[in-house]
């Protein structure tokens, strides 16, 4: 057995431990768990190096299904982009899950919650380990079950449990795409195996005629309805529009969970990443994806820009940044995507945590009664700035800066790189304005410890723009991008494979001057979010006009999208809901009643009349049909009927005979000539 089926199974035993001895192990279970990601990380490490080393990887574990040509086997597969994403969940979760052992001390229900993120970890690392898409569906739906159940950690909480609600019930409608796609996939190409999809679907260009059941032509390329399926489960998973209204309410949950929860909202384009083969040969399912993935890019910044809360700032922060892997994604540039998805990951991680450290700082826990309140410590503003810097600079340099000639072209119309040059500089200048507004609005109010000893000491502001930490940033900048410059080429050559693309041009190709625009002008945006967001906190505030207080409004209320949602969705459907449940349950059940009824009165009946003649014929059968003919009645044999009768139904009593067997004529004639007209039909 290979080692790396650890990988999975670690986080695993360490979930079923804590759910059947939690008891026996208290708060001890934060150790079992954080232990256990530990050695998943140390095993994805070890899985890094043998790719590098000697390729991918393909672990069959055992066949799920066999049944003719068609067969579902559960194997994992390990790859360049496998061992990237592994590293990334099992890092992020063993750094969430020892942050969190201390944390979450004092829980109520802490085992539940450490067994809750252990499941979430195995369902993320099967997502990213799996070779067949069936597999991939089941544990993204268990991603979802855990969601919810992080998201409503506390219940008690009528908003927690909203907003899990909230969460499932928009996955649940996304994923109804995804099952579609693997339906789709099944009868296209007969397999759910990735890497055989993969391969069938670069040979063939099969296409489906959607209007063939009505009689009507209407050809589609089945490359294209697959990928529109799957990628409406990856918009509802990542939270992009139109599936986009949970993650800023997901925040409910504790603060150790919105770092998994970033982390798993990358699964969207991780999923567009992997199936970037199929997704190349469709530029319709591209140009959806690049359209969706920019609208999201620009809806995300602009209404993070008037969200007073820090975490919900940080949530549409998120899926704006997620947009732009998405838009990544449609014009082609998959490498750019992967790096962008790493490299935020990380950093989002950084900064939630970082951020809820400095929000522990800035809004001390209450004082207990009887002790004096204690003064609050100062605000730690060095790591969230730093977080800040990180995120407005070097993903506007990697996704604008990328090797590949036909980045922003590989449809081949101009207008998707013209759409791509504004919406993305757009979006990374209203990026880094938020960001940094959200920073001043957090620090700049914060009282310093000097507040308890002198009374005119002023409040606390990061000094981001002093002479020192201006320097410091131009060190750092300078740094990464040597840095990525020396990677880049190794690191497309790494994905080249797992991609389906050819390896990567030389890294020299990238200083040339054409390219120099690519690299001044996302920079450029950035900085001068900084430099207008800076400008603007320290200018004086002024009335607003009528029109700035009416995009203000409407930016603040998001679009008013979820009204929306709420006005002809979510009500309509819930009036629909107890429409059937107070008419047709009602009339289901008086059918059900009346069935049931007839049945005790025909067996109440038999028992009295057919019971006394077993040991004799009836003498004139059609008499005794149509009620001419009156057999005695035998109390004893009626005995059992009745009880039966009045057991169901209290108010039944003793039926006319006559009535009955009239009524069995009729059923037994009725039934002679449906059958007579269906023979001679089919004559």
């Amino acid at each position: 057995m290979s080692p790396y089926l650890l990988i999975p199974l670690l986080p695993l035993i360490a979930s079923l431990s804590l759910v059947f001895a939690a008891h026996r192990l208290g708060e001890s279970g934060g150790k079992l768990a954080s232990a256990t990601i530990v050695g998943a990380f140390a095993l994805s490490v070890g899985a890094f190096g043998h790719v590098i080393a000697a390729g991918p990887l393909s672990l069959p574990v055992y066949s799920m299904l066999s049944t003719g040509g068609f067969s579902i086997e559960l194997s994992l597969y390990i790859d360049s982009l496998t061992a990237l994403l592994l590293l990334l969940v099992t890092g992020v979760s063993a750094l969430v899950h020892l942050y969190a052992a201390r944390y979450m001390v004092g829980d109520p229900r802490y085992t539940r919650f450490f067994a809750v993120t252990t499941l979430f970890t195995v369902s993320m690392v099967m997502v990213v380990m799996s070779g067949n898409l069936l597999v991939t569906f089941m544990f993204w739906e268990v991603m979802g079950i855990c969601s919810y159940l992080l998201i409503s950690h506390a219940a008690e909480r009528g908003s927690a449990a909203k907003a899990a609600t909230k969460a499932f019930m928009v996955n649940a409608v996304a994923d109804l795409g995804f099952a579609l796609g693997l339906v789709v996939a099944v009868a296209v190409y007969g397999t759910l195996d990735i890497q055989q999809l993969l391969s069938q679907a670069a040979a063939l260009d099969p296409t489906i005629d959607l209007g063939g059941w009505a009689g009507v032509s209407m050809p589609v390329q089945a490359n294209t309805l697959i990928m529109l399926c799957l990628l409406m489960g990856a918009l509802g998973k990542s939270a992009q529009v139109p599936f986009h209204v949970w993650l800023p309410f997901a925040v409910e949950a504790p603060t150790p969970v919105t770092p998994l929860t970033v982390t798993m909202v990358h699964v969207g384009p991780f999923l567009l990443i992997r199936l970037s083969p199929l997704l190349a040969l469709s530029p319709t399912a591209m140009t959806v994806v690049l359209v969706l993935g920019a609208t999201t890019a620009l809806f995300g910044g602009l209404v993070a820009l008037t969200q007073s809360d820090v975490k919900r700032r940080l949530a549409f922060s998120t899926i704006s940044h997620i947009g732009f892997m998405f838009m990544t994604c449609g014009v082609g540039a998959f490498a750019a995507a992967v790096f962008h998805l790493l490299a935020h990951n990380s950093l989002r991680v950084f900064l939630f945590l970082s951020t809820g450290n400095s929000l522990g700082a800035v809004k001390p826990l209450a004082a207990r009664p009887a002790e004096p309140a204690p003064p609050p410590s100062p605000p730690r503003a060095a790591p969230a700035a730093l977080a800040v810097l990180g995120l407005t600079l070097v993903p506007a340099f990697v996704i604008f800066s990328g090797p590949y000639e036909a980045l922003w072209n590989l449809n081949g119309l101009p207008s998707a790189t013209v759409a791509f040059w504004i919406i993305g500089l757009v979006t990374v200048f209203v990026t880094a304005l938020h960001l940094l507004r959200g920073i001043m609005n957090l620090f700049h109010d914060a009282p310093s410890l000097r507040d308890f000893t002198k009374a005119s000491a002023g409040p606390v502001t990061p000094k981001l723009g002093s002479l020192a930490h201006i320097a410091l940033f131009m060190v750092a900048a300078l740094g990464v991008i040597a840095v990525l410059l020396g990677v880049w080429s190794w690191f497309g050559g790494f994905l080249a494979a797992a991609l389906g693309q050819p390896p990567p041009v030389d890294v020299q190709t990238v200083l040339t001057p054409e390219l120099w625009p690519r690299v001044v002008l996302p920079l450029g945006a950035a900085v001068g979010g900084l430099t207008v967001g800076m400008i603007l906190h320290g200018r004086p505030k002024r009335a607003p006009t009528s029109w700035r207080k009416s995009l203000y409004v409407l930016l603040v209320n998001r679009l008013y999208i979820d009204q929306i949602y709420d006005a002809f969705l979510v009500r309509p459907t819930l009036g629909a809901a107890r429409w059937l449940g107070l008419q047709i349950d009602r009339r289901i059940d008086a059918f059900v009643v009346g069935v049931t009824t007839s049945l005790t009165r025909s067996a109440t009946w038999l028992q009295r009349e057919i019971s006394p003649r077993a040991d004799r014929a009836p003498a004139n059968a059609s008499a005794w049909l149509t009620g001419q003919e009156k057999p005695a009645a035998d109390d004893e044999a009626a005995t059992g009927a009745t009880v039966l009768a009045e057991a169901l139904d209290g108010s039944l009593t003793a039926p006319a005979r006559s009535t009955l067997q009239y009524h069995l004529m009729i059923i037994v004639g009725g039934l002679i000539l449906v059958t007579g007209v269906f023979y001679f039909l089919q004559a």
